[in-house]
């Protein structure tokens, strides 16, 4: 993470990050249900993130904040209908972008306006192995 404060009234971070989810016992070992079966070989899905946020803060009661992102998701693991089962498989790639808008203002001491916009069209599924 990267923080910049050019003047006191404005703040630039610029975050990236990666993860992974494991698959679950239940995912790889099965055996508990009949229409389910298990995938030994599940590999963990995979996750890197980026955004830059802008925040603008002129006075201590209202601050707008401005969210630039993009996160990717690879190996997803998704159950699969094999017609009488179902099966756990790595398929697909998604990516998902976009920007979110941000309004917080203390009217009063008692008062508060906050609210959140996002615009993003949606994960977008660009491959399904």
């Amino acid at each position: 993470m990267l923080v910049w404060t050019p003047l006191p009234e404005w703040t630039a971070k610029l975050l990236y990050g990666e993860g992974f989810r494991t698959p679950t016992v239940f995912e790889t070992r099965g055996g508990i249900l009949p229409l389910y079966q298990a995938t030994a070989s599940l590999q963990p899905e995979r996750l890197r993130t980026a955004e830059l946020a802008l925040q603008y803060q002129p006075r201590p009661r209202f601050a707008l904040g401005l969210n630039f992102f993009r996160h990717e998701t690879v190996d997803q693991i998704r159950q699969q209908d094999r017609g009488a089962y179902a099966k756990p498989e790595n398929v697909g790639r998604q990516v998902g972008e976009g920007a979110e808008l941000e309004i917080n203002w203390a009217l009063t001491r008692n008062l508060r306006w906050r609210g959140w916009c996002d615009f993003s069209p949606g994960g977008h599924l660009l491959s399904d192995r």
